[in-house]
């Protein structure tokens, strides 16, 4: 039997490696091709085993969530990093203006899959 460390290493390897492919995927890329991205994704997640499935899952949401907010034109969204567990995605980090961070939530709010968001983004510089 594995030990939970060994399973929580796995599983922020795996959801750093799936968010790091999605943005990288995403930003710049049409709407078609980011649809396919997030279907490539998904596939892979299904035919992952149930115990690691909702890591998984955690992970893909968190790519999808990663990529709608470096989608937004004109700003800089890697100051705020998410995460995502069960439908819950928790937004941390620091942005200059309230306008920056209400264009941040409206794009995540968007993507299917969110259930509910916990806001920890800060205003400043």
């Amino acid at each position: 039997m594995e030990s939970p460390l060994g399973y929580n290493a796995r599983m922020r390897s795996l959801t750093g490696i799936i968010v790091t492919l999605c943005v990288f995927c995403v930003a710049g890329c049409t709407a078609q091709q980011q649809e396919q991205s997030k279907n490539q994704v998904n596939q892979a997640v299904r035919s992952i085993p149930s115990p690691v499935k909702i890591g998984a899952q955690d992970a893909a949401l968190t790519a999808e969530v990663a990529g709608a907010m470096a989608a937004q034109t004109g700003i800089n969204a890697f100051n705020v990093k998410p995460s995502a567990h069960r439908g819950v995605v928790t937004l941390t980090g620091k942005v200059p203006t309230p306008e920056i961070k209400a264009t941040l939530l409206s794009a995540v709010r968007r993507v299917h899959g969110v259930s509910q968001i916990v806001d920890r983004i800060t205003i400043g510089r």
